[in-house]
């Protein structure tokens, strides 16, 4: 069976990007193959992003390599050539990307605010309630504040947020 290696930063990254990543493949309609997250080092080098790509390269079922990566205060615009260069060096013989945020992970969930808002995160008896109803981004732009993790963690009714629970 085919596989999509992922490979991220931070910890909490790991089950989210797995999740978001299943959810967004689901969403457009395809089928997405198994997702393996991984957390990886210095995926802001090229040596970093060679390394992940010779990684994926070695496994026998690889079907696609992706980077999931914070920008921080680095611009996307013009850090994304230079990923897309190294892993397009790296020949890999399936297809590879990079996804870059600018300025966290949690960035992807701002356009979808009002949606989540009000929701109960699982399900049954596991239920919780997490964003507020009625929550949405204040700012002019997505990428306008930093600490994004933390203003949507303000917007939980209870406990706040937790990356490797509410992804």
């Amino acid at each position: 069976m085919s596989k999509l290696y992922l490979f991220v930063e931070g910890h909490g990254e790991v089950d989210a990007a797995g999740n978001l990543v299943t959810r967004a493949w689901h969403g457009i309609g395809g089928t997405l193959p198994r997702c393996s997250p991984m957390r990886w080092k210095n995926l802001h080098l090229q040596t970093g992003v060679a390394k992940a790509a010779e990684y994926a390269r070695q496994q026998a079922d690889a079907a696609g390599m992706l980077i999931l990566r914070d920008e921080d205060d680095a611009c996307p615009a013009q850090t994304g050539p230079q990923l897309a260069a190294w892993l397009d060096a790296a020949r890999l013989p399936f297809p590879a990307a990079g996804v870059l945020m600018h300025r966290e992970y949690e960035v992807l969930f701002l356009p979808c605010l009002p949606m989540m808002a009000g929701q109960l995160l699982g399900v049954g008896a596991a239920a919780r309630p997490a964003i507020r109803a009625g929550t949405s981004w204040p700012h002019p732009t997505w990428e306008s504040k930093r600490d994004i993790k933390g203003w949507i963690s303000e917007q939980y009714v209870r406990s706040g947020y937790k990356p490797t629970i509410d992804h």
